[in-house]
């Protein structure tokens, strides 16, 4: 997983957020944002096994400073966060070059080296993992399977998983003419 160019080039990709992922996959999940769909999103821990909580008809909250989206640097790490409405929820992700996640490379030896570890010190933390579909700078408009899904494992190797999907506006009003016309998909 050494070419972090598969970002740009790969429809469904999975990728660590690491200082040479971050643009790539920032510009992602901007192009995910920029058709003003409705977001439903899933958040839950995965070492306990309860229901997620699900939110639905979420939209970006552009009202809110930077315009529902912050991103910015700071000497070694950078963040990218996701303002939603209604309510108080988002998401986002951080990549620190001090957690040894410069390069994608890195962050990925860390992921895979945690995977089964039974030593407490060697698990999964401090690190994202990002599956990403759609979102491509060619893309011309919404696919109704993008998607994006954000795993981000905290110092006490703690994951919280949130799945983001999008409502497809086109999709709907295609489906509302059907009804009206009285035929089916």
């Amino acid at each position: 997983m050494a070419d972090v160019n598969r970002i740009k080039s790969m429809r469904h990709c999975d990728a660590m957020v690491a200082l040479d992922t971050f643009d790539l996959i920032t510009a992602r999940v901007r192009k995910l944002l920029s058709w003003g769909r409705r977001i439903s999103m899933t958040q839950r821990y995965t070492h306990v096994d309860s229901p997620p909580d699900l939110l639905v008809g979420l939209v970006l909250d552009e009202q809110d400073r930077p315009g529902g989206i912050s991103e910015g640097r700071t000497g070694d790490g950078c963040h990218f966060g996701v303002n939603l409405k209604p309510g108080i929820s988002g998401f986002g992700f951080t990549a620190y070059g001090l957690a040894r996640d410069d390069t994608e490379v890195e962050a990925w030896a860390r992921y895979h080296a945690g995977k089964d570890a039974t030593d407490c010190w060697v698990q999964r933390r401090n690190m994202t993992m990002v599956t990403v579909v759609g979102g491509m700078a060619g893309d011309f408009g919404p696919a109704r399977d993008d998607l994006l899904v954000i795993r981000a494992w905290n110092s006490h190797a703690v994951c919280r998983e949130m799945v983001i999907g999008f409502d497809t506006d086109a999709y709907w009003a295609e489906r509302k003419s059907l009804a009206e016309a009285g035929e089916s998909r």
